[in-house]
């Protein structure tokens, strides 16, 4: 998986897709706080999921799939290892990720 390739499972039949992208887009510029200045061309890779059947169980299926997740990764630890290592190597990064935390709820804030 390329790092700039997201996985989305939508239980909801692709009605995410907008806000998956736009999410995606935020932890990458989060992730790779370096390229903060530059376009970061985000790919979103739907993933064949299981589709709720009401409008209120999409927690639970989030929570599923990403404990399936965190299962398949435990099986790739040293990955994930050099993935956090490369994600953190900068400490500006808690910095950095703590100014955007903060910028978006100030501008959530605002628009409440």
């Amino acid at each position: 998986v390329d790092k700039n390739m997201f996985l989305h499972f939508d239980s909801g039949g692709g009605s995410n897709e907008i806000t998956a992208k736009a999410v995606a887009r935020k932890l990458s510029y989060a992730m790779f706080p370096e390229r903060r200045c530059v376009p970061i061309d985000v790919e979103i890779k739907s993933c064949s999921s299981p589709q709720q059947e009401n409008s209120y169980d999409c927690g639970v299926y989030m929570l599923a799939a990403s404990g399936a997740i965190a299962k398949t990764a435990s099986n790739q630890i040293l990955d994930l290892e050099r993935f956090v290592a490369e994600a953190t190597r900068d400490p500006s990064f808690a910095k950095v990720t703590r100014k955007l935390i903060a910028d978006d709820i100030r501008k959530m804030a605002a628009k409440a």
